[in-house]
């Protein structure tokens, strides 16, 4: 059980080495993230949210948002959630808005478009952040 233990922790030693001075993008390739799973990037709405009545009488809530890489190196798209909240802040309904592809150039960016048909009542406001 000892020779166990202690092979375990040279293991994370190791890992933890190679991480810290090994190759680049060795903790992505072993699908762990060096940063606690935090993305440079970020997200910008673009123009206004709108909420539009149809003939039918259902709401549409749609908005668009940008995904901003500004590092130098490639990232890795994580999903985006839009949120909608009540007057006291809470998240009263959250969604998956789809980002084409998964990885942003160095620099680069991404537009995209999202909607939502016969938002809850009470809805006051609406974030987009990426999830955890």
């Amino acid at each position: 059980m000892m020779l166990a233990v202690i092979f375990a922790a040279i293991m994370f030693a190791v890992i933890g080495g190679l991480m810290a001075f090994g190759p680049n993008n060795l903790g992505e390739r072993l699908g762990i993230t060096a940063n606690g799973g935090h993305t440079p990037l970020l997200i910008q709405q673009v123009g206004n949210v709108s909420l539009e009545t149809s003939a039918s009488g259902d709401k549409l809530l749609a908005l668009s948002g940008r995904v901003i890489n500004p590092t130098d190196q490639v990232q890795k798209i994580p999903p985006v959630l839009g949120e909608m909240r009540d007057a006291q802040g809470r998240t009263i309904y959250s969604w998956t808005i789809r980002i084409e592809g998964n990885k942003l150039a160095a620099k680069g960016s991404v537009d995209f478009n999202t909607a939502e048909v016969n938002p809850p009542q009470g809805t006051q406001s609406v974030t987009m952040r990426f999830a955890d």
